[in-house]
């Protein structure tokens, strides 16, 4: 799991890709962007070029806020408001900041996921509007949508498998936390 430390200096070097690609392709689009696309990838909403880099920008940090914040904020939450199982155990107070550390690093992923996301749509888009007539794949999108999807069940599956089970206190000499939550 990500350090957050580590997690944040990701974020950052993935927000500033984002930057880059949707600032450096906007003068290839056109004064008229399509930018919402039907299923069969047919083009059924607008914008300017100035309002869709704006916009791909504050989707993404909208996106991180809410996919990492909320878990950073857990730890100032009541425990029994926290959600986990086998809760007493990972949220004893020796336990406590490792858990939380984790949880928050699951967030970080699932920021960092959300930024790759924006990255591709936004390719996608660029991609799409200079086609003749503008139009976007639909294998090209339902793929990215699936990948997407496929990557949070992972981080969501992985990220939190470990509070599913005890630690052998049998072979726990110590009260310090499973090396996979460190």
């Amino acid at each position: 799991m990500l350090s957050l430390k580590s997690g944040m200096i990701l974020l950052i070097g993935l927000y500033v890709v984002l930057a880059a690609v949707a600032v450096g392709t906007e003068p290839m689009l056109p004064a008229r962007v399509a930018t919402h696309f039907s299923v069969s990838g047919v083009p059924d909403g607008w914008m300017s070029r100035r309002a869709q880099t704006i916009s791909s920008l504050g989707v993404a940090a909208f996106l991180v806020l809410a996919t990492s914040v909320p878990l950073y904020l857990a730890r100032h939450f009541s425990d029994s408001t926290v959600n986990l199982p086998h809760r007493e155990y990972w949220l004893a107070p020796e336990r406590r900041d490792a858990t939380f550390a984790h949880i928050s690093g699951i967030g970080v992923m699932l920021a960092c996921l959300s930024l790759v996301l924006m990255i591709s749509l936004q390719i996608l888009v660029v991609r799409a509007n200079l086609r003749t007539p503008v139009r976007l794949p639909a294998s090209e999108g339902f793929g990215l949508i699936v990948a997407f999807l496929a990557g949070v069940g992972a981080i969501l599956f992985f990220g939190f498998r470990p509070f599913h089970h005890l630690p052998d206190t049998n072979r726990l000499t110590s009260a310090a936390p499973p090396s996979s939550l460190s």
